[in-house]
């Protein structure tokens, strides 16, 4: 924790992995109590838990920022930690966490991180020419309910072209035959 505050108040370092190392260990720790104690402990889901759930959304709110104070550091890790537990151990939570399109939009968030950026900039210039004649958070809404469908479709069609190949150990063999072959239609 002191690293944390040191590189974030005197470095570039300060949005690295060294800086939030430490909500990593709380993923790395869930992980490996899963495999420990899993099917024991996760097996038996109860609303309680769901309860949990919203506090621990609440608290990953509330602590997220300054992240170099101990108490939201401790409180957020804390919330992140029983987020974890009630998307296995809730009945909601858990039934909502295990739908097909909440899991796969989830293993295309980092297709989703690259990408959501650099298109709400592009789009915010179009779509900000647009007078609604209407509050802030109701042109904001606006704004989400047109961009968030297309980030979805456009990153959907990066991981499928180009993330999900990459995770295949063998991609840059493939790459390769298929260059290969493309090469040989041209010569040919």
């Amino acid at each position: 924790m002191l690293f944390k505050h040191y590189y974030q108040s005197n470095h570039h370092l300060g949005s690295s992995i060294l800086t939030y190392f430490v909500n990593f260990c709380v993923g790395i720790f869930f992980a490996y109590y899963y495999l420990l104690k899993g099917k024991e402990v996760f097996n038996n889901k109860n609303y309680i838990f769901d309860l949990l759930g919203f506090m621990s959304i609440i608290g990953l709110f509330h602590f997220y920022k300054p992240q170099h104070h101990f108490d939201n550091i401790l409180f957020f890790n804390i919330s992140i930690f029983l987020f974890f537990t009630a998307v296995f151990k809730g009945k909601l939570f858990n039934f909502f966490f295990t739908r097909k399109i909440i899991y796969t939009i989830g293993g295309m968030c980092y297709s989703i991180y690259l990408l959501h950026y650099a298109f709400f900039h592009l789009l915010i210039g179009y779509t900000a020419r647009i007078n609604f004649d209407i509050s802030y958070k109701s042109n904001l809404l606006i704004q989400m309910l047109m961009g968030i469908p297309i980030v979805l479709l456009i990153s959907s069609v990066f991981f499928i072209l180009i993330e999900r190949p990459c995770m295949d150990k063998n991609w840059p063999n493939q790459l390769s035959s298929w260059v290969k072959k493309i090469k040989l239609k041209q010569l040919k």
